[in-house]
């Protein structure tokens, strides 16, 4: 995987008067978990209890890592 998952996913340029000030906000890794998580959680699931808080977090960074490296080929 390249580092393009460890860009920023919005920027945001700021001018405080003394120059350019670049807020970086969510990486993209960060965005694209938090979307996953979001739609795991939204779907009910038969066995919720065979998906541990850990587990969720982890199957959604893979999914994450997943879309990156398909999206940089």
């Amino acid at each position: 995987m390249k580092d393009n998952g460890y860009n920023s996913a919005f920027p945001v340029n700021q001018d405080d008067g003394s120059g350019l000030i670049i807020t970086p906000g969510l990486t993209k890794r960060e965005l694209f978990a938090a979307m996953a998580m979001q739609g795991f959680l939204s779907t009910p699931l038969e066995d919720s209890s065979d998906w541990s808080p850990g587990l969720l977090a982890t199957s959604c960074v893979a999914h994450a890592d997943a879309l990156i490296e398909e999206l940089s080929r």
